[in-house]
């Protein structure tokens, strides 16, 4: 509860007392008009944050995100996470909140997806983070006092990065990926649409997501215009970080079969078909696995092989950072690139100085 007395005169000066859950503080002014402004405002905001619920403070904080100029789909994403945290409090004024951890995070515990499995440990870490990030704003937007989230840990270990492949595995799946293409070209193929994606733009965005290292959420929005210098380069545009703008070397392997998705279509349509999306793209590297024998991973998972490949070949971790668009090469090294690939550029390294003693 919040009370404010006064303001009581202090020799030449005003003051009023602040008295908030047993606390009390003294400030102090020039003017009798001045502590009174102070009074008004501070009334003001203790019956706003009274009244505030979570749900309407997470209005608020989408439309803070989209001003920030985050994309879309991040912001709906953040979204959906935080009401997955909040969800047994959406109702319930913001200001409440400072004393509810225990029942934040018995929430997450009790938590059960749509297949009936608890959350992963990660799925926790990244509500959390999530979570706190949000009521750090809602104490600035002086609808909050504390943070119940700070302090708060999740048990158990973590998993780094998604499942990838080996240098032969990756081989065989391009080599399945190109003779996709080629069946369509042929027109020999199945006729099987994914998501609104054909053969031919199908497998060659899978084979992209290993062969150039980007999200496929990169691949699946590029449009021709992104295709540059007669299909030797892919322009990345934008990115969920200003690290992720970057221009990727197309090998000369890929470039006929880009330069045919471009034939005769205009520049502002998408490179691999106007329904193209992360779901579709999945799906085709889901099937090229399986048409190739090979483990099945996510396309994140081709984006890790991409870095540890590179890694193992001999290029810098900087190097690989600045392809797979990381801001810095701790996330790189931590979540993309194996421990191994880091021993066998080392014993390149020493092999080279020894080739020449």
């Amino acid at each position: 509860m919040l009370r404010i007395d006064g303001p009581f005169r202090h020799g030449r000066r005003f003051r009023i007392r602040i008295r908030e859950n047993g606390v009390q503080q003294m400030e102090s002014f020039d003017t009798e008009a001045a502590a009174v402004a102070r009074q008004r405002k501070l009334q003001r905001t203790a019956s706003a944050s009274a009244t505030v619920t979570v749900a309407e403070a997470l209005d608020a904080y989408k439309q803070h995100l989209e001003a920030k100029g985050n994309k879309t789909r991040s912001v709906e994403v953040t979204i959906q996470r935080l009401k997955v945290m909040f969800r047994q409090v959406l109702d319930v004024p913001v200001s409440t909140l400072s004393d509810g951890k225990q029942k934040l995070t018995d929430s997450l515990e009790q938590y059960r997806t749509e297949r009936g499995k608890p959350l992963s440990v990660d799925s926790k870490h990244n509500l959390v983070n999530q979570g706190r990030t949000f009521l750090k704003w809602c104490i600035g937007k002086d609808v909050l006092k504390d943070n119940p989230l700070v302090g708060v840990q999740i048990i158990g270990k973590r998993h780094r990065g998604k499942p990838q492949l080996t240098a032969d595995e990756g081989a065989r799946f391009l080599a399945k990926a190109l003779e996709l293409a080629d069946e369509a070209l042929a027109g020999r193929h199945t006729g099987r649409r994914m998501n609104n994606m054909n053969q031919l733009e199908g497998s060659i965005a899978a084979a992209c997501c290993l062969w150039l290292g980007p999200r496929a959420s990169e691949v699946s929005e590029r449009v021709i215009r992104d295709l540059d210098c007669h299909g030797s380069v892919l322009i990345i545009p934008e990115s969920k970080t200003a690290a992720g703008v970057r221009r990727l070397n197309v090998p000369v392997q890929l470039q006929p079969y880009l330069q045919r998705l471009v034939e005769g279509r205009s520049f502002h349509e998408k490179l691999f078909g106007q329904l193209a999306d992360r779901g579709a793209i999945y799906r085709w590297v889901r099937r090229i696995c399986k048409l190739a024998d090979i483990p099945v991973v996510p396309p994140h998972g081709l984006r890790g092989t991409h870095g540890t490949l590179a890694r193992e070949g001999g290029s810098t971790v900087d190097a690989v950072s600045q392809v797979l668009g990381h801001a810095s090469t701790g996330v790189t090294l931590a979540h993309y690139i194996q421990p191994s690939a880091d021993l066998a550029a080392k014993q390149r390294r020493v092999e080279a100085v020894l080739a020449f003693s």
